[in-house]
């Protein structure tokens, strides 16, 4: 007769509740690795989602840059063409008057002449005011670099404001420093010239108005137009300066802020002095600025006004 063992009634219901025990934390483990999987599959399909609604919202912003470029140049296009074909007959008109003024003898003849000339150079100068506000309000493509020295510039001032400014009071002085050739987009660096010396003939008093012209080299780095940062190599770039000082009344000087804030004006009563619409120092500021360059005011009321205008430009030999 065998006797049993005496552990052997213990022994095998703790085997059992060990294996009861182990077959609920593997079910246990196997519920959070299914949940664990349903997560990440979840997660997997909403980035996939999410990065599809990315891709169709950039191939939307892309879209829409691309008509924004295309209504740009298109507008740019019509700019440059409406100027063009105001102006060619206007300089017609102009060019006859300053003709027929050598055969006209009356005194009434000669009147009526030269209110036609004044009117008609009113108009241009209206013409050039209009594509300086559209070239201020859209991005006008660059127009390629042309060959300037400072005596070129210094005889244009004077046949185109000399005139001008002594029908009100005003002398013109231009001084130009001896430099050599240069190369710079002329049409927005006349275009500036335009819009602050139209601003000195509308609202400064009787004087002496002078422009003075200069070249000189600053130290950049990484040349001209390129981002400044340290480890750029500072080289020297010229830059072409237009200072141009009446004798009053000035103004409170703007900030920058107030300055690029565009179609303001200094006074804007209805009895304000002067004509014109009185935004020339904001166009000129503005396409400075596309220019890469600067407009450096200097004024207070009652005094001077100060306006130097720097740009950089291409030597040339």
């Amino acid at each position: 007769m065998t006797t049993p063992d005496p552990d052997s009634s213990g022994t095998t219901p703790s085997i059992e509740r060990l294996e009861r025990r182990l077959l609920r934390e593997r079910s246990a483990r196997q519920q959070a690795e299914s949940i664990a999987d349903r997560g990440m599959r979840e997660l997997w399909l909403a980035n996939q989602e999410l990065d599809q609604r990315v891709a169709d919202r950039t191939a939307e912003l892309e879209t829409a840059l691309a008509k924004l470029e295309q209504t740009s140049r298109s507008v740019s296009g019509f700019a440059l063409n409406l100027s063009h074909e105001m102006r060619t007959p206007l300089n017609g008109v102009i060019g006859m008057l300053e003709l027929l003024g050598d055969h006209v003898t009356s005194n009434s003849g000669r009147g009526y002449l030269e209110t036609a000339l004044d009117s008609s150079l009113k108009l241009d100068r209206l013409v050039s005011r209009m594509l300086a506000m559209i070239e201020a309000t859209v991005d006008l493509p660059s127009a390629p670099l042309q060959p300037m020295a400072l005596r070129d510039l210094e005889a244009t001032l004077v046949k185109q404001w000399q005139v001008p400014l002594l029908s009100s009071g005003k002398l013109l002085s231009v001084h130009a420093h001896h430099a050599g050739p240069f190369a710079v987009e002329s049409s927005r660096l006349h275009r500036v010239i335009d819009e602050l010396m139209s601003n000195v003939a509308a609202h400064a008093v009787e004087g002496v108005v002078s422009v003075d012209l200069s070249l000189d080299r600053k130290q950049t780095k990484g040349g001209v137009g390129a981002p400044t940062t340290d480890s750029a190599a500072a080289t020297d770039s010229l830059w072409l300066n237009v200072r141009i000082v009446d004798q009053g009344p000035g103004f409170v000087v703007p900030t920058e802020d107030d300055l690029l804030d565009r179609f303001s004006q200094v006074d804007t009563s209805s009895t304000r002095s002067g004509e014109g619409v009185g935004i020339g120092i904001h166009l000129a500021a503005e396409i400075a600025r596309r220019l890469d360059g600067s407009l450096d005011l200097s004024s207070r009321p009652g005094s001077s006004t100060s306006a130097t205008l720097s740009v950089p430009v291409e030597p040339l030999q």
